[in-house]
């Protein structure tokens, strides 16, 4: 059964090998290869213990599951830029084992509701110009890039990325229940 429900601290060991193989999967020939060869796991997973004990009422983490195991997770809340009125989708992963099941469209459809029920009726996202895969998906799933580019330090990697923009006010696009395709 596949489920997605709000992440919690017991589910942060997963979520880190999630993390750690979606980033090794999906970034492969994006980012140096040594840098990706040396995630860890277990360092990833402190971290989302850590931002898992508090409070996740203005930006919730979801995971969705499969047969009660975690298979990937999605994180969404206030724009982190600046002081403006949008939502963001901070980041969706899902096991690169499972790409391809649906399991990153239930993540987004939910995280499309979340941003909503938080009071966004548009969001962004950052992604890597060549992470083709996921262009696709978010395209895909009616987010358009806006021109906008950036030069980013993530987790000690400098990377660029352009930001992709969905509107959920929109007609059909806000709380739409048809399936995505599984392109995650």
């Amino acid at each position: 059964m596949i489920t997605v429900r709000n992440a919690l601290p017991a589910d942060a060991d997963a979520m880190a090998a999630v993390h750690v193989s979606g980033w090794q999967t999906a970034y492969a020939g994006l980012m140096p290869q040594p840098y990706l060869d040396g995630l860890d796991v277990a360092e990833r997973a402190a971290n989302w213990r850590q931002g898992l004990s508090r409070s996740r009422d203005r930006d919730p983490i979801l995971v969705v599951t499969v047969d009660a195991a975690v298979a990937g997770f999605a994180a969404f809340g206030p724009q982190r830029d600046d002081e403006g009125q949008e939502g963001e989708l901070y980041a969706i992963y899902v096991d690169p084992v499972r790409w391809r099941m649906g399991l990153g469209a239930r993540l987004l459809t939910a995280a499309h509701g979340g941003l909503m029920d938080l009071g966004y009726q548009d969001a962004l996202l950052w992604v890597l110009p060549g992470n083709a895969r996921a262009r696709h998906f978010y395209e895909r799933n009616d987010w358009t890039p806006d021109g906008a580019d950036r030069v980013e330090e993530i987790f000690g990697v400098t990377v660029s990325e352009i930001r992709y923009r969905r509107s959920f006010s929109a007609a059909g696009s806000a709380g739409d229940d048809a399936p995505a395709p599984p392109s995650c």
